[in-house]
């Protein structure tokens, strides 16, 4: 009987631990996407960003992410610009425009709203979100805000979940 209620308990502590697992994580993923949208959103309001994308090379444009990315400390994040059809004008990441595949599908959509999705980069998985770049009625293209999913994403996972496992210290335990 003993044997069966430890069981028991046990079970439950598992079960109860993989659901906080599961929530953490859905945590960080939501942050984390709230957070490109809100960069991807503030490159494509950018007056000078329409500009640039209609009067200028990739090169430069590139310059202008490059600049916007260290004056606001987001060097975690890869920036793209993408023309109207889904071609790639301009990324953080590399001198040359590189295509990326996968875009391409999830632009012929819908394109009115920012978009917040996984997807693959050069062979390596992204949360990404992108937004329209538009003024006057017309689409000029869009800007894509990624974050690799990697080693240092989950490691931050782990990081929260240590935090909020530690107990907390009492001043009368010091």
């Amino acid at each position: 009987v003993v044997s069966y209620e430890g069981e028991g308990f046990v079970r439950s502590n598992i079960e109860r631990d993989i659901d906080q697992g599961r929530q953490r994580i859905l945590q960080s993923e939501q942050q984390r996407a709230e957070a490109l949208a809100l960069n991807a959103n503030s490159v494509s309001s950018l007056p000078l960003l329409r500009a640039l994308m209609t009067s200028t090379d990739g090169a430069t444009v590139r310059d202008s992410l490059l600049e916007y990315q260290q004056q606001n400390r987001k060097t975690d994040v890869l920036f793209i610009v993408l023309d109207s059809k889904g071609g790639v004008l301009a990324r953080t990441d590399r001198i040359d425009a590189a295509p990326i595949q996968s875009i391409s599908e999830t632009l012929a959509k819908s394109s009115e709203e920012t978009k917040i999705l996984v997807l693959s980069i050069d062979g390596a998985a992204f949360h990404v979100a992108i937004s329209p770049v538009q003024g006057g009625g017309e689409l000029y293209g869009y800007v894509v805000a990624a974050a690799r999913i990697d080693t240092a994403f989950v490691r931050d996972i782990q990081d929260r979940f240590l935090h909020s496992r530690r107990p907390a210290k009492h001043a009368y335990l010091s």
